[in-house]
């Protein structure tokens, strides 16, 4: 059965990198990152009221315990959601505050977990053109390319006013990129926070550098949207994922047996896009975006959560022009962005 918030332990921690507050479909929020004895998470606060409090806990390093909170598993990880009734209070250090700006070798970058800041020095390869897309109705730049060093290499995305702060071949400090974990691949970028980071000139490394071999069904091209062939939504189990049925008042799961409230299920989305790269008539492509394209879908839409699959259709063809990334394997949509015109 699902946590409530009381059922859920404390958690002795310290508090890390408090963004600045950020809007998204019209919810104001703040992240900041959770260290905890073994492990270092994400977090999301809802609680804007708080932003001051976590900012003087991240710069004082002390020890707090947070209690009443709740657990999103929305993106893959499990996320710590903190909201009005959640508390954060001080607490008796019972282990040590660690730095999150770690400096790294890119071998160890896989030792590191999902959307921590650290620090890596790298040579450019592969440098990518810049893109003008949109992020929150707003126009952004993003470029990407390779960072070698010689234990070796990590695909990097660069947005805002980092881009075209480096050139190819040229050597620099990457201090305070994420690390960002997908199904598909282990990747950094640079913050949408631009100010958290950092690209500067660095020498050259004296050892040899190892070739960028990164063989990947990852496609990317600019498409134009001819047709969605489905749009479906599925109100699935709180606890095995499983999709449920409506009986009255309460939603029921037959694989595990569990009766729930239909408001507080999760929602899976499942589209199936027709594409035709720009330029390029005689390429067309169906792909398939899951839960977590389509929810950038609604996003890109400004369609709230709840909305149809008429109204995701209908949304969806009313883009222009996007940068799709997909693999070309299983034809699963991967990422998309809305060109800047």
């Amino acid at each position: 059965m699902a946590k409530r918030n009381e059922e859920l332990p404390e958690i002795s921690c310290y508090v890390h990198s408090v963004s600045p507050l950020k809007i998204s479909n019209g919810t104001s929020y703040i992240n900041c990152d959770i260290q905890r004895e073994s492990s270092v998470v994400r977090a999301v606060c809802f609680a804007t009221e708080k932003h001051r409090s976590l900012e003087a806990m991240a710069v004082q390093k002390s020890p707090v315990k947070i209690r009443n909170y709740s657990i999103s598993t929305k993106y893959g990880r499990e996320d710590i959601v903190i909201g009005k009734k959640t508390s954060i209070v001080p607490a008796e250090a019972t282990f040590d505050y660690l730095s999150m700006d770690k400096n790294i070798t890119i071998a160890s970058s896989s030792q590191v977990a999902a959307d921590q800041l650290v620090c890596v020095k790298g040579t450019v390869k592969d440098l990518s053109a810049v893109k003008n897309v949109v992020f929150n109705k707003n126009p952004v730049k993003k470029q990407q390319c390779y960072i070698v060093d010689p234990s070796g290499f990590i695909k990097l995305i660069i947005w805002g006013s980092h881009v075209d702060a480096v050139e190819e071949g040229g050597t620099y400090n990457f201090d305070r990129v994420r690390v960002k974990v997908t199904k598909n691949e282990k990747y950094v970028n640079t913050p949408k926070s631009e100010c958290e980071c950092s690209i500067t000139s660095a020498d050259p490394f004296s050892e040899s550098l190892p070739e960028v071999e990164a063989i990947s069904a990852t496609k990317e091209i600019t498409a134009n949207i001819l047709g969605v062939t489905s749009a479906t939504k599925s109100i699935c189990c709180l606890s095995c994922g499983k999709k449920v049925s409506i009986k009255g008042k309460l939603a029921f799961c037959e694989n595990c047996k569990m009766s729930q409230k239909p408001g507080a299920c999760k929602m899976q989305w499942y589209v199936r896009i027709y594409f035709e790269k720009v330029g390029v008539p005689e390429q067309r492509l169906r792909l398939t975006a899951f839960n977590d394209v389509s929810n950038k879908l609604l996003a890109i839409c400004d369609l709230p959560q709840t909305s149809s699959e008429e109204e995701l259709t209908e949304g969806i063809l009313e883009l222009d022009s996007v940068f799709i990334s997909y693999d070309e394997q299983t034809n699963k949509l991967i990422d998309i962005d809305v060109v800047d015109i």
